[in-house]
């Protein structure tokens, strides 16, 4: 995945292990690198997650025009 998140950046939070179990994908912005295994996120609900690195991936948000 995508090693250089920083602060304010869009990300996809691929999967979550809650117990074992898979939660799912939801996306959120990056709020701070904490460890080289952990970022912390903010999801659009405002709740705050500490996913692995491994399960999040920066989302590219260029908008390509059609050229005519």
């Amino acid at each position: 995945m995508d090693t250089d998140i920083k602060p304010g950046d869009r990300v996809e939070v691929t999967q979550t292990n809650r117990g074992g179990f898979y939660k799912g994908r939801y996306l959120a912005t990056g709020i701070q690198l904490t460890t080289k295994a952990r970022v912390k996120v903010r999801d659009d609900e405002g709740k705050q997650y500490m996913p692995l690195l491994t399960h999040v991936k920066k989302l590219n948000l260029h908008i390509y025009l059609p050229v005519i």
